[in-house]
């Protein structure tokens, strides 16, 4: 919604232009869409509220990996991924074959070693938005901030430079948004000039 691809992220996944795969017309649009896109130019301020911008540690307890198998890829980028693989292997990037292959799910793309976490949505901050973190966090006293989470996201992993302010809600579990203190927040960020 902020930042702008391009070429560079389509390079990433595939070795020749969009107008060279075999694939249908429907598909390419498909394809267009989901790697060139601008920022949504109304969109002035972003409010951050537990977000794992370098992953999260749930993805690797053994529950979440029980349910992580039970979510379902979207049938369109299934049925994309699968003729991509059948008609254009041959054009994929060592990255691309992994990315059509494993669609990883977006569990998976909570791990802090996922490509797509790591790479390509963390992209620079766009210096035309505003940027706010809202952090819940269940501390205990004398443990540091940096050792510390709301029992889903670590907070340097929700913690990123270059934003407008940041709020750690404590005590607060995952669910920031729904405390006083988070909602309060919000309510003044939205009535920011």
């Amino acid at each position: 919604m902020t930042f702008a691809s391009g070429d560079e992220e389509w390079n990433r996944l595939f070795k020749v232009p969009l107008s060279q795969l075999e694939i249908a017309e429907n598909e390419r649009e498909t394809l267009r869409r989901m790697l060139y896109f601008q920022p949504v130019p109304e969109v002035k301020r972003v409010v951050f509220c537990a977000s794992p911008h370098k992953g999260a540690q749930i993805v690797d307890h053994p529950g979440a990996k029980l349910v992580g198998g039970l979510i379902q890829v979207p049938s369109q980028l299934l049925l994309l991924s699968t003729e991509i693989i059948t008609r254009s292997a041959d054009v994929l990037t060592p990255v691309g074959l992994e990315f059509t292959r494993d669609r990883l799910t977006s569990l998976e793309q909570l791990s802090a070693g996922a490509w797509t976490t790591s790479e390509f949505l963390n992209k620079p901050l766009n210096p035309r938005v505003s940027y706010f973190s809202i952090i819940g966090n269940n501390r205990l006293p004398g443990v540091p901030l940096e050792k510390t989470g709301d029992g889903v996201v670590p907070y340097l992993s929700a913690h990123i430079p270059g934003v407008v302010s940041e709020l750690v809600v404590r005590p607060s579990g995952h669910g920031v948004h729904r405390t006083e203190a988070g909602t309060a927040e919000i309510g003044r960020i939205l009535r920011l000039p």
